[in-house]
Formats: structure tokens, C-alpha cells, sequence
């Protein structure tokens, strides 16, 4: 799986396979060449300067984009 092979490379990237489901990312953030780069959706609920908000219509944070644990996915690895 292309996650395992990037996770050699930059620890930070996260995990999206877990026992019995997977995590959901938000894709495509960015894009640059022929990469695409995805990012994490958090339970997090607290913003920080790298992180997204994603917000109710009450502006009650739900969860948030981690921008900064974003992954590069190239056309013929995406699985």
C-alpha cells in the first residue's frame, strides 16, 4: 500500500487503515505535478495554525483538515 511506502520515508504520515474501518481523508487539497495531496480529517476539535475548522451551522467545531500530516498520492498509487 502506498501509505506503508511514504510512512518509511516521513513518520508523520498517518495510518488509514484500521481494524474494521478506515480513516477518512480529505482529497484533493493540492495538487502539484502529477501529485496529489491528501489530508487527514481529525476528531480534533481544537484549531491550530495548520489545521482546518470544519464547522456546523452553529460554527460548533465538528473536526478539522490536518493540513500538516498531508500525503502526496501519485496517479497510479492511489489504493
Amino acid at each position: 500500500m502506498c501509505i506503508t511506502y511514504l510512512q518509511q520515508y516521513e513518520p508523520k504520515v498517518t495510518n488509514i487503515g484500521y481494524a474494521g474501518h478506515t480513516k477518512f481523508v480529505c482529497g484533493i487539497v493540492l495538487k502539484i505535478h502529477d501529485a496529489n495531496y491528501f489530508a487527514p480529517i481529525s476528531s480534533n476539535t481544537k484549531k491550530f495554525r495548520t489545521s482546518f475548522a470544519i464547522k456546523n451551522n452553529m460554527g460548533t467545531i465538528l473536526s478539522t483538515v490536518r493540513l500538516s500530516f498531508m500525503f502526496p498520492a501519485i496517479v497510479f498509487c492511489r489504493n
